[in-house]
């Protein structure tokens, strides 16, 4: 390491393997000093959720890499301490308190489920600490009483948006789904999108859409089939199946296996994630319909097409593999609070939160963005919609979907007066 002497280079070596054994991913390429700022990140590398993990890890490197370039934040070189939250709360809070008490970090990044943000979020505000959400969290997150002091922000918003967003796809370019039966897993995920696809059902589509029934599947089920037999016998035109993760392939699979896909009967996922369609057969996802917040093979024609597609090939260049989901809206995360930081010249969540508010436009590789007062953005492309293709139309093994809507707007957000304000 150049202007790294033999000592200093042992030093780092030491502060790795310590890292390591304490369950942390420890990344830096120099001896920490007092002109370090420090990003605390929590990932659950082990669980339902760790391909995911290491997105997101990917994602928050690649964002440190350009700040540094572009001169750190507050002047100081950047550098990352992540830990694996194992997608438990209570380790999630953990790691937070060691991060801020023990490694001293400046702010606090990660979570990848709603509930592991919600409960960080609080935490931070405790602390007087910036939070980074790198998920999407529970609506709750948004309320005014907790969002209004805090200096917490999501670039993805919250699963209503999009339990919303699908019913609006399924009402208006599905005209033919009558009746929906919906598949939610037993979380807060599962809840806010099934009442953002309720919510708009009920104030829009009464005359036109029936939801003939609601399951809840506990995280990590192994056999769906109950659940997929009881929507089966309702007869449905479409299937809501609002699953994440290996539980997203899981389902689909078993879908396949019953002959759902074939049936006739369509299928929509909300926040559904490239890194686990890729595994499966094509046949499983063939005609199926995924929201993303990100994909990184969009039409030639959208107005992002090419900095969506450059930066699809740096992250490749660097990872070997497109980015996913995740390794989109991680990376604008981190870029947006080191911007607010800056802005502020201090890491103080007061003045964090001024500052983004003050100047709430933004820029990402999707195209503009401007941050609303409960701390999620108004984005001219927020979310796409895609349809799973045949394997005979994939350029490559992650090409597993094709865009075919992408929603953006106010109007495509919940009302603020459901999170408490006006």
């Amino acid at each position: 390491m150049k202007g790294v002497t033999k000592l200093q280079a042992a030093v780092i070596a030491i502060i790795i393997i310590v890292a390591a054994a304490a369950g942390a991913y420890y990344y830096t390429s120099y001896q920490p000093t007092a002109g370090v700022f420090k990003i605390g990140a929590f990932f659950p590398f082990t669980g339902a959720y760790g391909t995911q993990a290491i997105e997101q890890k990917n994602a928050l490197l690649l964002a440190i890499e350009d700040i540094n370039k572009e001169g750190g934040i507050l002047g100081r070189r950047v550098e990352a301490i992540i830990y694996d939250d194992q997608l438990k709360v209570d380790q999630a809070i953990l790691m937070v308190d060691k991060l801020v008490e023990q490694d001293k970090v400046d702010i606090i990044a990660g979570a990848l489920s709603a509930s592991n943000a919600l409960a960080v979020h609080k935490r931070c505000m405790e602390l007087k600490k910036v939070y980074a959400i790198t998920c999407l969290p529970a609506m709750d997150t948004f309320k005014k009483e907790l969002m209004d002091k805090s200096g917490s922000f999501a670039i993805v918003g919250h699963g209503w948006n999009l339990g919303y967003i699908d019913a609006h796809f399924v009402v208006n370019n599905l005209k033919d789904v009558k009746k929906v039966f919906m598949i939610i897993p037993a979380y807060t995920f599962g809840y806010d999108c099934r009442d953002g696809f309720k919510y708009y059902i009920d104030k829009f589509a009464k005359d036109k859409v029936e939801i003939v029934g609601v399951v809840e599947a506990p995280v990590g089920a192994a056999d769906f089939t109950p659940y997929l037999s009881t929507a089966m016998k309702a007869n449905p035109d479409l299937i809501y199946t609002a699953q994440a993760g290996h539980d997203l392939g899981n389902i689909l699979k078993q879908m396949h296996t019953m002959g759902i896909q074939r049936s006739g009967v369509k299928i929509i996922n909300p926040w559904s994630w490239m890194t686990e369609l890729t595994p499966l057969d094509p046949a499983a996802t063939e005609g199926v319909y995924f929201t993303m917040w990100y994909y990184w093979n969009i039409p030639k024609d959208y107005p992002e097409y090419e900095s969506v597609t450059a930066y699809a090939k740096r992250y490749q260049e660097k990872y070997g593999k497109p980015p996913d989901n995740f390794g989109g809206l991680t990376y604008v995360s981190i870029r947006e609070i080191a911007r607010g930081i800056n802005l502020a010249k201090s890491t103080d969540p007061d003045a964090v939160r001024q500052a983004l508010l003050s100047n709430p436009k933004f820029d990402t590789m999707k195209g503009p963005g401007e941050w609303r007062i409960d701390h999620q953005p108004i984005m001219k492309t927020y979310v796409y919609i895609l349809v799973g293709k045949p394997a005979n139309e994939r350029i490559n093994e992650w090409d597993v979907c094709k865009p075919v809507a992408k929603y953006g707007g106010e109007e495509f957000l919940a009302p603020l007066e459901l999170e408490g304000y006006k």
